[in-house]
């Protein structure tokens, strides 16, 4: 679902578009200046995909960091760009749906003899906040 909410050109799509278009350039220029130290194309394949894990690992959606790896993230272009395309689709304002169905299909496992995401799950739909939960 595309927002109707706009930050900066009236269209979210344009906005997307142009997001893209700065993080894809700003990874062009990355591979530019690895281009440029390497001096061969043997030594520059065999950085990229370090740089790529790299972005990957410190990008921040995989895992939560904390003290110098958070630091560290703040040197990702991944990071930024998934926080520019997240902030223009409003994702924190999107239901958690992907949450209500985990804690569902946890909701027969068992711990230490009881059922703990049955009980929750089943007081948030006897109380009717179901709709209210997936909007936190």
């Amino acid at each position: 679902k595309i927002t109707e909410h706009s930050y900066m050109t009236g269209s979210t799509l344009v906005d997307l578009a142009i997001t893209f278009l700065l993080v894809t350039y700003a990874a062009d220029m990355m591979a530019l200046f690895v281009s440029s130290v390497v001096k061969n194309p043997t030594t520059a394949m065999t950085v990229v995909p370090f740089l790529l894990i790299f972005q990957l690992v410190f990008a921040g959606t995989f895992f939560t960091l904390k003290g110098n790896a958070q630091k560290a993230s703040n040197f990702t272009i991944s990071r930024w760009g998934i926080n520019a395309v997240c902030a223009v689709g409003e994702y924190n304002s999107l239901p958690m749906t992907s949450i209500w169905t985990n804690m569902k299909k946890m909701e027969n496992m068992e711990y230490e003899g009881q059922m703990p995401m049955q009980i929750i799950v089943s007081t948030i739909e006897q109380e009717g906040k179901k709709e209210e939960f997936q909007l936190r």
